[in-house]
């Protein structure tokens, strides 16, 4: 009975490590993200949305923040996006009501709203029932490595060689014996 008991908690004691340890690694990727500037932070976030298939537009020019960063083209649907890269506090909803009132403006489909940190309960409560998605922490160090981009531009994530081109064999014929 003993032995299961030091089995388990050395189980459960991997299992807690594992979740400190990836809490630990996601707290600095995200870090990372809130040290880039600005721009580089919005053209990755961009290159992400390419990378799923979106047309990407800059929105507005490109020194103004005027609340909307890109808008996005797929299926005949506009969705606009609005990149939040605040080192120190919350998306609160007087954003995501500012966002709603451009949507409506534009006439798109949808909105998106990226943030390095995290939203206020009530701008969460807001976008219930909404065309909205509330991109931040883990979903969107997970959309950015699922386009293979890193978080650091001085690092080239590594990618296997393709295998090479199939060889193109021409029929044997009495001249080529």
């Amino acid at each position: 009975m003993a032995l299961i008991a030091c089995w388990f908690a050395a189980f459960a004691t991997c299992v807690g490590y594992r979740k400190r340890m990836h809490r630990l690694i996601v707290r600095d990727k995200l870090s990372d993200l809130s040290q880039m500037h600005w721009r580089v932070f919005e053209e990755r976030v961009a290159q992400a949305f390419r990378f799923r298939g979106y047309v990407v537009e800059r929105a507005g020019r490109a020194d103004a923040d005027d609340g909307l960063d890109l808008i996005l083209h797929k299926h005949s649907m506009t969705t606009l996006v609005q990149c939040r890269h605040w080192k120190h506090r919350n998306v609160a909803v007087r954003d995501v009501r500012e966002m709603h009132n451009l949507m409506k403006y534009h006439h798109a489909s949808a909105v998106k709203i990226v943030a390095c940190g995290d939203y206020t309960e009530d701008a969460w409560k807001f976008v219930t029932g909404k065309p909205f998605e509330l991109i931040y922490g883990e979903t969107l160090l997970a959309m950015l490595s699922d386009a293979q981009l890193p978080i650091d531009a001085s690092v080239v994530p590594f990618r296997a060689p393709s295998s090479p081109p199939p060889m193109h064999h021409r029929a044997r014929t009495a001249m080529h014996t």
